[in-house]
C-alpha cells in the first residue's frame, strides 16, 4: 500500500516545497501521503521559495556589470597624487626635439603614420617620482630601446604605457585608441613580454600559446599556423612538447609577438639567459621586423 502510494508521487517535481498542515503527524509518512499536504510554487516570495535569491542575484549581477563597464571604460581611472614640484633639469637637444614632435602631433591631432605617441608621461609613488615627463613617437615597424640602471623607470614606463598601472599625469595616443579611453580597445593592440612571471607552469609551450591565442580571439585556423610559426621563430621545436622551464623567456617572446600585434613591449628580454639564447632572441627580434610592421620597445640595463 505504501509503495502504491509512492508511486502516485513520482511525476512530482523534485523542486516543489511541501507545506504541511499544522495537525499533520509527521511521525507517519502515510499521513504525509494521503493529502494533508500541498504544493507551492518553487518561484513562492514566502517559505522556501527562491524568487528571492533570484531577485538578489539579478540586482547584483547588474551592479557588477555596470560597474566593469565603467571600469574598462577608463572613464574613472584613478590618477594617483600630484606631481612634486622638482628643479628643471638640462636634457639633450634630441630629447627636446622629441618633445616638440610630440606636442605638435597632439596639437593636431594626427597620429597617422606613428605606432605609439606618449606625452608627458609622469607616475610617481608618494614622493617617489619614478617617471618623469617620458614622451615619445614610434613609427610602424621601428624599434626602440630604454636603456638605464635597475630602478630607473623602464619596467614602470611599460606598465603605463600597457594600462597594468594608473598613470599620474599624461597620456597615449594610436591612431585607434587612447590610453585615457577605453582600456581594453587599447590593450587589444599590445603585446607584453613580462620581466618575470606571466606564464602558467604546468603547460607546455602548444597548450599555453593556444590558451592566449583563444583568449585573444584568434580563430581555430589561423591559430595553428600562427603557434607554428612563433615556435619556429623563437626556436622552440625541440622544446614546444615539455613543461615550460628552461625556455621561460622564449616563450614570454612567443606569447607576446602571438598574433603580431600592432606594438610589442619586451621587458628585459635577454634577462637570465647564456649568450647563445640571447643570439637566437636578437634574430626573433629582427625577423619580427622584416615581415610585419610591429613596433618594438624593448628594456635593457646594459
Amino acid at each position: 500500500m505504501f509503495s502504491e502510494r509512492l508511486s502516485e508521487l513520482a511525476p512530482l517535481k523534485a523542486c516543489n516545497a511541501l507545506s504541511f498542515t499544522a495537525d499533520a503527524n509527521l511521525a507517519d509518512p502515510l499521513h504525509l501521503i494521503s493529502g494533508s499536504c500541498a504544493t507551492t510554487s518553487p518561484f513562492s516570495l514566502s517559505g522556501d521559495g527562491i524568487f528571492l535569491n533570484l531577485l538578489v542575484m539579478l540586482v547584483e549581477g547588474a551592479s557588477f556589470f555596470a560597474v566593469m563597464s565603467r571600469i574598462l571604460s577608463g572613464s574613472c581611472k584613478d590618477r594617483e597624487g600630484t606631481i612634486p614640484s622638482e628643479k628643471e633639469e638640462k636634457v639633450d637637444e634630441d630629447v627636446v626635439g622629441e618633445v616638440q614632435l610630440v606636442n605638435q602631433l597632439r596639437e593636431k591631432k594626427d597620429f597617422s603614420g606613428r605606432a605609439l605617441v606618449a606625452w608627458n608621461l609622469h607616475k610617481c609613488y608618494g614622493p617617489l617620482h619614478a617617471v618623469k615627463g617620458a614622451h615619445l613617437a614610434l613609427k610602424p615597424g621601428e624599434c626602440f630601446g630604454l636603456l638605464g640602471v635597475n630602478g630607473a623607470g623602464k619596467t614602470t614606463t611599460f606598465q603605463i604605457l600597457s594600462g597594468l598601472t594608473a598613470i599620474t599625469q599624461g597620456d597615449a595616443y594610436t591612431t585607434t585608441a587612447t590610453l585615457s579611453g577605453n582600456l581594453r580597445q587599447w590593450q587589444s593592440q599590445i603585446g607584453y613580454c613580462f620581466q618575470l612571471g606571466g606564464l602558467l607552469d604546468r603547460l607546455n609551450a602548444y597548450e599555453y600559446l593556444y590558451l592566449i591565442g583563444r583568449l585573444r580571439g584568434i580563430g581555430e585556423t589561423e591559430l595553428k599556423i600562427m603557434v607554428d610559426s612563433v615556435i619556429s621563430v623563437v626556436d622552440l621545436k625541440q622544446h614546444a612538447s615539455k613543461e615550460c622551464g628552461v625556455y621561460r623567456r622564449k616563450l614570454s617572446i612567443a606569447a607576446a609577438i602571438l598574433g603580431l600585434p600592432p606594438i610589442l613591449f619586451l621587458d628585459e628580454p635577454y634577462a637570465g639567459v647564456d649568450i647563445v639564447a640571447r643570439t637566437k632572441i636578437m634574430k626573433a627580434i629582427s625577423l619580427i621586423k622584416q615581415r610585419s610592421r610591429t613596433s618594438v620597445m624593448l628594456t635593457s640595463h646594459k
